[in-house]
């Protein structure tokens, strides 16, 4: 009797095996694509989808989620999208226009599809993630623990030493702003109004005037970044976009309830 209850129980088990190996299986593969970037320059990216299951997955639908903007009412990606975007793929609509959604149709077992789009990294002080997560719409997925990738590259930054000149201060202010991203698309909001000299020994004064307002220097943060610092109204950290532009977030000591977004630019 004990030989008959083995027999069947193999048997259903080899069932359920087999069940499970006709079965669709997503793969989302690693990212292709630099993952040292620099800022406010154009990399190819690539996200790969792969249906290692034998049974065909019906009706694949990958997301791809990017950064936020910390803007309100709507949210938009934090960066640059380069190009029209991928092949099935769509825009989020408002109020959170931060991921790509992509109808990939059918996948045979074996069937690998890939998505690639042009992205440009910008200076921010958050964490900026992009995850890639594929779905079926119909069917069992075999193994839903295979189905998502994400990258957070670290970000380089271009060679651009401050030395003593006039700057040009371009900035918005709100609340808990993270990017100077975020004054160019709410380009309204943004004034160009101050400018300031660099003196050497990293004193710093308002054009036109004598009176010393500050200090700047390269001296609190990494290579290819900038601090200034005017003691108690405002202090500023940045890192580089370009051989002349830093972009940071400037905080006003004593207020926590608002922050500016500045973009320096030597003149």
């Amino acid at each position: 009797m004990s030989k008959h209850i083995f027999a069947l129980s193999f048997l259903m088990l080899a069932s359920a095996l087999g069940v499970m190996a006709s079965q669709p299986n997503l793969d989302v593969q690693p990212w292709v694509g630099n993952m040292s970037p620099q800022v406010e320059t154009t990399y190819q990216y690539t996200t790969t989808v792969r249906n290692i299951g034998t049974q065909t997955a019906q009706g694949v639908i990958v997301t791809i989620d990017f950064p936020s903007t910390n803007t309100s009412p709507n949210k938009y990606v934090m960066g640059k999208i380069i190009g029209a975007y991928p092949t099935g793929c769509t825009m989020a609509p408002a109020p959170n226009r931060t991921k790509l959604t992509c109808n990939i149709g059918n996948m045979a077992g074996g069937a690998v599809r890939p998505i690639t789009f042009g992205f440009e990294w910008q200076v921010a002080n958050i964490v900026q993630t992009i995850t890639a997560t594929a779905a079926v719409t119909t069917g069992n997925e075999q193994n839903p623990a295979n189905n998502s990738a994400a990258m957070t590259p670290t970000l380089t930054y271009p060679d651009n030493i401050p030395t003593a000149s006039r700057y040009l201060v371009t900035s918005c202010t709100g609340r808990g702003m993270t990017s100077f991203y975020e004054c160019e698309i709410t380009p309204g909001s943004t004034q160009s109004r101050l400018y300031l000299d660099f003196n050497l020994g990293g004193t710093m004064y308002v054009q036109g005037m004598t009176n010393f307002i500050g200090y700047w220097d390269q001296n609190t943060l990494p290579d290819k970044s900038l601090h200034i610092d005017i003691p108690g109204n405002v202090d500023f950290n940045g890192f580089a976009v370009s051989s002349t532009c830093f972009e940071g977030i400037t905080t006003f000591p004593g207020n926590v309830t608002y922050n500016s977004a500045y973009r320096v630019c030597r003149q």
